[in-house]
């Protein structure tokens, strides 16, 4: 029984650890640039621009923001 526990308890330190890497992941620049963009496409769509406007405007919004963080570092 102890076993069990330990070993579930070991699972969730390993899901612990992926979530954090992730985020870690989630915080570099270019990662950051492609959330924006995946963001901004979504909202430019619910703005009431057709798909290949809000595509064209999501892509110049994320690789300004890659610009000016790259730019900056």
């Amino acid at each position: 029984m102890r076993l069990t526990i330990l070993a579930g308890f070991l699972q969730l330190l390993k899901g612990i650890e992926q979530v954090g890497e992730f985020l870690e992941f989630l915080i570099m620049p270019t990662s950051l640039s492609i959330v924006l963009c995946g963001l901004s496409y979504q909202i430019l769509l619910t703005g009431y621009f057709d798909a290949p406007t809000a595509a064209i405007l999501a892509s110049s919004i994320g690789l300004t923001l890659g610009a000016m963080l790259h730019k900056s570092q």
